[in-house]
């Protein structure tokens, strides 16, 4: 009897603690435990997987953040001028889509909607973040980006986005 009321504890436990540890992945001075504008060299599990120009991407050797208790496909880390200043996180299938955008609106209120002819893209803001869910019409994931907008507000989004897309191959990741 006592081993169950233990391991009804230790689950109690467990759960508030996932919670909270995903509730703070995001957070206006650091996102999953990396302070914004910090160097990529003050974190020993950082990989780089590509550079252009003052733009560089790592990924984590074990990365274990989740968004509302979802394990994402891929997470990478974005650095300008070796500052943190942006997070893209790839995740599927589509049918998370709702829930997703519940848990980025508690923290961000709701979202602004921009309709594209191939995706479509909901924009939260907040004193010093930015965050995009972009859903692609023919492709079966989804992306989340967080922004640091005193780093990020300085450079062209089409270029972070297509040095992001350049540092990992969309068809290759989503087979693993």
């Amino acid at each position: 009897m006592r081993n169950t009321y233990a391991a009804r504890f230790m689950t109690a436990i467990v759960v508030v603690l996932i919670t909270v540890c995903a509730t703070a992945a995001a957070g206006q001075d650091s996102f999953n435990g990396i302070p914004w504008g910090a160097a990529p060299t003050a974190f020993g599990d950082l990989v780089n997987i590509s550079r252009e120009g003052s733009l560089a991407y790592y990924r984590r050797e074990k990365d274990a953040l989740s968004l509302a208790g979802i394990a994402p496909v891929k997470v990478v880390y974005g650095f300008v001028d070796k500052r943190f200043f942006a997070v893209y996180i790839l995740l599927q299938p589509k049918t998370l889509i709702t829930k997703i955008k519940q848990f980025i609106a508690d923290d961000f209120g709701p979202p602004r909607a921009q309709l594209r002819i191939d995706r479509t893209i909901y924009i939260w803001k907040a004193e010093r973040l930015k965050v995009k869910l972009k859903v692609y019409d023919d492709q079966p994931f989804f992306k989340v980006a967080y922004y640091y907008v005193p780093l990020s507000a300085k450079l062209n989004e089409n270029r972070i986005e297509k040095g992001f897309e350049k540092s990992f191959s969309l068809k290759t990741d989503l087979d693993r």
